[in-house]
């Protein structure tokens, strides 16, 4: 594979200081987190630009006018928040310029002069208001209400607020696109049909559902996915991880996981088990335990206005005998929230050996 650092035409290789430059920065907002799962876009006069969200990337251009584009790949849409800027860079000067990635998938994305704002955030904000306000009057009104003996109950509430102890979905690229253990073999894993069924909450994979089978190139397992979703790799900034990020790709409704897998340190003993864990779940409260190496957390409205899972797993290869963590990070429209429960429960049990 030829890097793109070598690619004729290409901004970014080190360069003198000195001269004309232009510094830019690229941002996400936190609520919409899964964008930190792959790597924006970013080019100067048609020429691709080593881009990283959340670092500030000094170029170094000719004096002169420069077209600036910037977006952020995507499953559906392909790309999102196109945005671009035509400026013009003076002998020795060095233009600094923010491009921040919009909330809602269908608006542009904003490139200019610091600091800008994220589009489509305050109607986000908005809409989770709505949705928490709407959630709270329905949980008060059952609440008043008599539930009949084995009717389906709530889902326990946490606080519709971000995370901010638990770490975003990668901003920092730390390896190549698509990875391999040491010692996989760059095998295909193949799905376990005789697996435990496993699940932390609600819905799981029956006998009648249409699923597609994701199995990734290097690692130890693979899964089950609903028929209309795919995945693509993705990056992340926890030492030692890899992760891809699937989605609906037809229903666009707004379905979608975050998986990452890590290498747990040899013993695997305790402490090192909840250092892997705080760094997935974060420290906040609502985290849950579902045997001695499950861990989950689950809110009914985040702060995109979604439904919310997330899963910490340990668990031995047998093939190897090498432990590993695997994290997930699913979401979806309170109505559509069992697809995100069953690619965490499919998951769940593909890996318990």
């Amino acid at each position: 594979m030829v890097h793109p650092e070598s690619r004729p035409g290409y901004y970014g290789a080190p360069q003198p200081a000195a001269g004309s430059a232009i510094a830019i920065t690229m941002r996400y907002a936190p609520i919409a987190f899964l964008l930190g799962f792959v790597r924006p876009v970013l080019t100067i006069d048609d020429q691709p630009v080593r881009a990283a969200w959340r670092r500030r990337i000094v170029v170094p251009v000719s004096p002169g006018p420069h077209l600036l584009r910037a977006h952020v790949p995507y499953l559906v849409p392909r790309r999102i928040g196109g945005a671009e800027l035509p400026v013009g860079v003076a002998p020795g000067q060095m233009i600094s310029l923010e491009y921040r990635a919009p909330v809602l998938v269908f608006l542009r994305g904003t490139l200019g002069s610091p600091p800008r704002k994220y589009p489509g955030l305050a109607a986000a904000v908005l809409l989770s208001v709505v949705l928490a306000v709407t959630a709270l009057g329905t949980g008060m009104a059952a609440a008043r209400s008599r539930v009949l003996p084995g009717a389906a109950g709530t889902l326990p509430r946490t606080p519709a607020t971000p995370d901010l102890t638990a770490p975003a979905f990668p901003v920092d690229p730390t390896g190549p696109a698509v990875p391999t253990f040491p010692g996989a073999g760059g095998t295909t894993p193949e799905l376990r049909p005789d697996a435990p069924r496993r699940e932390v909450t609600g819905a799981t994979f029956g006998a009648g559902d249409e699923t597609v089978t994701m199995a990734f190139r290097g690692w130890p397992f693979a899964f089950r996915a609903p028929d209309t979703w795919s995945c693509r790799p993705a990056r992340t900034d926890l030492p030692d991880g890899q992760a891809w990020l699937c989605a609906d790709e037809r229903g666009g409704g707004g379905e979608r996981a975050g998986i990452v897998l890590r290498a747990c340190p040899a013993t695997c003993a305790a402490a090192d088990k909840a250092r892997l864990v705080t760094d997935w779940l974060g420290n906040a409260p609502g985290v849950r335990k579902a045997g001695g190496n499950t861990r989950f957390r689950q809110r009914t409205t985040n702060p995109g206005g979604k439904y919310e899972l997330k899963l910490s797993h340990f668990f031995t290869d047998p093939a190897s005998g090498r432990k590993f963590q695997v994290g997930v990070a699913a979401e979806a429209p309170t109505a559509k929230k069992s697809a995100a429960q069953r690619v965490v429960n499919e998951i769940l049990s593909q890996t318990t050996f």
